[in-house]
């Protein structure tokens, strides 16, 4: 189980959930995304599905795990919606809302990837954290404050994760010092 959060919004971690997700798909692994941000939800519109059942119904006990399960057209490729937005689900997801849902999807699937809120912001992150094997935190070249990384970075150590790994989005590839390799892997 793959987690991927950031430090602030528009990092790219919703970007990088997205293509993470399809990457491992289409090599023929069982794959489900869940978009868990669930203040302000996005992925849905991504594979243009509707986001009134989701997670948030899944919690509250107005939806079964079935019924929020979504085929995409990414083969091998399964996405949960956020669903409606619930004005307390750090709490809900503090109490184990989520506990049979992971336990049954571990059953179902090689990979499930989950997409959070950015650190720091509200305790979604840190609290789902206990159901990642990794986390990636993700920061944009050129956009991501140095200092609100530290601080994600700070929250992960006070909390004592450590199963946590860095990805860099944005990066020019025409500036890069390996630049000389986008001509390597394309044809003249």
């Amino acid at each position: 189980m793959i987690l991927l959060t950031s430090s602030q919004p528009q990092d790219g971690k919703s970007f990088i959930s997205f293509n993470l997700s399809a990457s491992i798909a289409s090599v023929g692994f069982k794959t489900v995304l869940l978009d868990c941000d669930l203040r302000r939800p996005v992925m849905q519109d991504k594979f243009k599905i509707e986001n009134s059942k989701g997670l948030s119904e899944y919690m509250i006990k107005k939806a079964t795990a079935d019924e929020i399960i979504n085929e995409t057209f990414v083969e091998n490729l399964s996405f949960i919606p956020a669903g409606p937005i619930l004005t307390n689900p750090s709490e809900l997801i503090g109490a184990g809302a989520l506990d049979e849902l992971i336990a049954y999807l571990k059953t179902k699937f090689d990979y499930i990837i989950i997409d959070t809120p950015p650190l720091g912001l509200v305790a979604d992150s840190i609290q789902l954290m206990r159901y990642a094997s990794q986390i990636i935190v993700v920061g944009r070249l050129n956009y991501t404050r140095k200092e609100i990384l530290s601080n994600a970075i700070d929250t992960l150590e006070s909390n004592k994760i450590e199963n946590y790994e860095l990805v860099l989005n944005g990066q020019n590839l025409e500036k890069s010092p390996y630049s000389g390799y986008k001509s390597y892997y394309h044809k003249d």
